[in-house]
């Protein structure tokens, strides 16, 4: 069996203008998240925590914050 993938310049396109509309949706809602004032940390981490698993339109650009988050936790 031999399979031969194609990618064109349209697929491309299409991929680009989606991260860019996810991206814009993305910080539109974590900026409406960075508003907010929490009482304490373990408010804040909860509400980062129901950010984080509600359903996303946006999962390319969710899974790199996730990524930045767990480093700023590490540090």
């Amino acid at each position: 069996m031999r399979l031969i993938a194609v990618k064109s310049s349209a697929d491309q396109e299409r991929y680009e203008n989606k991260l860019q509309k996810q991206q814009g949706e993305l910080e539109k809602d974590i900026s409406a998240l960075s508003k907010k004032t929490f009482a304490c940390k373990e408010d804040a981490q909860k509400e980062w925590d129901r950010f984080e698993k509600r359903p996303q339109i946006y999962s390319d650009f969710l899974i790199i914050m996730q990524h930045e988050h767990k480093k700023l936790n590490e540090n």
